[in-house]
């Protein structure tokens, strides 16, 4: 009696290839804000020594020639990265300056420094940190200050109306609240205090300072 025939074995379907991954086309400038952002990204992740032109590429998925078709040098990626950073600041703080006029001191410290909060939150601590930094690089160092002082000096005049002092004098009282409010962010960002408590002694330092250099103006002027 013959013995039983096995079935023969199914055919296993052969996997198609992967396909290839398609570069995304964006349009320039949606391209170039892509850039930043992962260039923001890596800076505040990694540290500024980690924002090369092939990491950014990489983490971006282009190629290193599309990164250099918008920013020459490496230097030229981190400065651009400063300037949003900072016109990020200056459009946020120009509306708090508008929605608290004639407020008192305190009103206008806080919504600064919420708003120098809010864009920390929505673009990263990295270029935050870079900005009060001299140690970029000394080419990217020395724009990074400039960078600083073309920010700030806009409200010099205003502070200097209200402090009754030199533009000079009001450069360094801008440099004393600016450090002192950042100090107070820092431990905010390194996540030692809540966001909460970091913009309230922040604001309460803020608030002192301004007082105090207005209180210089009454004084002379008696």
């Amino acid at each position: 009696m013959p013995a039983p025939r096995r079935g023969a074995p199914a055919r296993t379907k052969p996997k198609p290839p992967p396909k290839p991954k398609v570069q995304t086309r964006l349009a320039p400038e949606a391209r170039r804000r892509q850039l930043l952002d992962v260039a923001a990204a890596v800076l505040t992740e990694h540290g500024i020594e980690a924002v090369q032109i092939s990491t950014v590429a990489e983490r971006a998925g282009v190629t290193r020639p599309i990164v250099y078709r918008f920013f020459e040098t490496r230097e030229a990626l981190v400065l651009a990265v400063l300037e949003d950073f900072a016109d990020a600041l200056d459009a946020v703080y120009r509306e708090a300056l508008v929605r608290t006029l004639g407020q008192p001191v305190e009103t206008i410290a806080r919504a600064f420094v919420d708003a120098s909060c809010d864009v920390v939150e929505r673009k990263g601590a990295g270029p935050w940190r870079m900005l009060e930094t001299r140690g970029m690089g000394r080419e990217v160092g020395r724009d990074g200050v400039d960078l600083v002082e073309r920010f700030f000096s806009p409200w010099y005049e205003r502070l200097a109306e209200f402090t009754g002092t030199r533009r000079i004098v009001v450069a360094m009282q801008v440099a004393g609240i600016v450090a002192a409010g950042r100090s107070a962010l820092d431990f905010w960002i390194d996540g030692h205090v809540s966001r909460e408590v970091a913009v309230e002694h922040a604001t309460r330092t803020v608030r002192v300072l301004i007082e105090e250099f207005a209180r210089g103006r009454t004084e002379r002027a008696g």
